[in-house]
């Protein structure tokens, strides 16, 4: 078994979550991607919040398809 880097997802799409819930090969030219979110909430001592990427973006689930070269030739 060998394995090679598909798409780097920071570089390709700035990918902003901490980890990649999903991914699957869609077919031999995409792939999906989908984000963790942690149901957009975290903890901060003891108190619930809004998880937040940033101070505008609500960290949410989304799914990224993404075109890479998934032939295996």
């Amino acid at each position: 078994m060998s394995k090679s880097l598909v798409v780097d997802m920071v570089a390709e799409v700035n990918y902003p979550h901490d980890k990649m819930e999903g991914l699957w090969v869609i077919d031999d030219q995409r792939l999906g991607v989908l984000n963790d979110d942690d149901f957009a909430t975290w903890s901060t001592e003891g108190q619930l919040e809004q998880k937040m990427l940033d101070a505008n973006t609500v960290d949410g689930g989304r799914l990224f398809i993404i075109e890479a070269d998934l032939s295996t030739d």
